[in-house]
């Protein structure tokens, strides 16, 4: 039986340092991806770096063919008897509509971005819980005025969730980690959370500071085909336990899948099972920036040479009439002189 460990922060550090690489990798394309390129490469004070668009270009143009907005629902009938090709009918009808309600009532559509992480992360994991406050109580009629869909599914980044180790379609457990606020734990979990900076004798914390919060969930094991234990549900938010009890869903409420981009290894490393479409790329990409970058340094000094004197800069640039960097001041020589710089 997999039950959570008494403290899930060594859990934690075990599954980054099993995931470092994976991790890594993951984070490289995404910083290509946003544009950010801030550490990429050092250039002169006042200078920026090239920000490409090639990388965003190349997973939103790909992510915009790959559309499930009629998606279409397979359901294998059990027999050739009338009744149960009317259950197949009936159980792609309400899958279906399943579908439809799960994409209308998230703000964004899960189901797109599984396309998207599988793209820019090479996994991606989507999560489906279910609201108490719209459960209908046991002999309950449904009101179709009311709207209510008891069903919470919406995607999940994969860098922010670890499956546990294995080969397994369906893992064993999967540990998911987050950042919430103080303001949403003393909201939601005031009776079990206890700010433990506070209780420790340190300072109130702001309502917006981060709260750490690892979420622990196992499936369920059977032996001889009879159920053996339900799983567990546990949450600890910054080393505080809040919610420690028996999986009340009997399954594993995350689907995680990798791409298919990338290949099982013999070294088992799970980095080689994630490959989004800029990893194989991802030098090429950096390299580009760090051209273009150059080629843009190139023209601007030519265009707009640099100023070399002895005297105070400020004066300099008010005499010359030209912007600020652009004078440079230096002990040798006593006049001014224009800085030399290669034609473009």
């Amino acid at each position: 039986l997999m039950k959570a460990p008494e403290d899930l922060a060594e859990l934690e550090s075990m599954m980054i340092s099993y995931y470092a690489a994976t991790t890594k990798k993951r984070n490289r394309s995404d910083q290509m991806y946003r544009h950010d390129v801030g550490g990429l490469m050092q250039v002169p004070e006042g200078m920026e770096v090239h920000e490409s668009s090639t990388p965003s270009l190349m997973v939103d143009n790909l992510r915009d063919q790959i559309r499930t907005d009629e998606p279409i629902v397979t359901y294998q009938a059990t027999g050739k008897s009338q009744s149960a090709l009317q259950f197949k009918e009936l159980a792609q009808m309400w899958a279906a509509g399943i579908l439809h309600e799960v994409s209308a009532s998230s703000l964004i559509d899960p189901i797109q971005q599984l396309v998207h992480d599988f793209l820019l992360r090479g996994a991606s994991c989507i999560k489906f819980l279910i609201d108490p406050e719209y459960m209908l109580p046991p002999g309950g009629e449904e009101d179709p005025d009311t709207g209510m869909f008891p069903w919470l599914v919406k995607a999940v980044d994969p860098i922010s969730i670890f499956p546990a180790p294995g080969s397994k379609r369906t893992p064993s457990y999967v540990l998911e980690c987050q950042t919430r606020t103080v303001l949403d734990m003393q909201m939601h979990y005031a009776d079990h959370w206890h700010d433990p900076i506070v209780r420790r004798g340190g300072k109130k914390r702001k309502a917006s500071d981060p709260v750490k919060w690892l979420e622990f969930w196992s499936g369920p094991s059977f032996k001889d085909g009879k159920q053996t234990d339900p799983g567990q549900y546990v949450v600890e938010a910054d080393g505080i336990r809040i919610i420690d009890q028996p999986n009340p869903y009997g399954v594993l409420p995350y689907v995680f899948s990798y791409s298919g981009l990338g290949r099982a290894n013999h070294d088992g490393e799970p980095s080689h099972l994630s490959e989004g479409i800029l990893d194989s790329v991802v030098g090429e990409l950096e390299e580009e920036i760090r051209i273009k970058t150059a080629w843009a340094h190139q023209w601007l000094f030519s265009a707009y040479p640099r100023l070399l004197t002895t005297d105070d800069p400020r004066r300099v640039r008010r005499q010359f009439m030209v912007s600020a960097g652009s004078v440079i001041k230096y002990n040798p020589g006593e006049k001014p002189e224009w800085m030399e710089q290669q034609p473009p």
